[in-house]
């Protein structure tokens, strides 16, 4: 496939002990067309605050990957979903409102509850010129992976953590 402003695919990937979670999105004409969904055992929900001890960000050049401090929050509070991410001290935040069962959205992103447990963050539609994101969150881990305006791969951001608390709502 090509690069993001085209046919473009990728595909995330998180393990658990014996579980696997992988997500693979396919995008036509920078349209999200379809995602396939494939995992082995079932975890337990996800809404709540995660302590991330372990953060790696990868990077496609392979340079070392650095290890990083931070912390990966999901809420749900009435109709909203809220998902604060904090990275080596930079806060990044997304609320998006209810719009169908399991989606939620707001301007360029949708978050997708694909089953109780397994979370899916992306664009609709990949806005061209402008860097993105591709996220998959389930059992306390979140896989990251930025893109910058030109569609290059910047970094990938594995945060490992544990469920600390779930939120109102659940």
């Amino acid at each position: 496939m090509g690069g993001p402003y085209g046919d473009f695919g990728a595909e995330l990937g998180l393990i658990n002990g014996d579980q696997r979670v992988r997500c693979a999105i396919v995008y036509a004409d920078s349209r999200c067309q379809y995602m396939t969904l494939m995992r082995e055992q079932r975890g337990q929900g996800q809404l709540g605050d995660i302590s991330t001890p372990r953060i790696t960000q990868l990077y496609p050049d392979w340079r070392t990957p650095a290890a990083l401090s931070g912390s990966f929050r999901l809420g749900r509070e009435g109709q909203q979903v809220t998902l604060q991410i904090e990275l080596a001290g930079a806060l990044w935040g997304w609320t998006g409102g209810y719009q169908s069962q399991n989606m939620y959205e707001q301007e360029n992103y949708r978050l997708l509850a694909l089953t109780p447990e397994i979370w899916v963050f992306l664009p609709p539609v990949i806005p061209k010129g402008q860097g993105f994101w591709l996220g998959l969150i389930w059992q306390g881990q979140a896989l990251l992976r930025r893109y910058d305006g030109s569609g290059a791969w910047v970094d990938l951001t594995q945060m490992q953590g544990v469920l600390v608390a779930n939120s109102p709502g659940q």
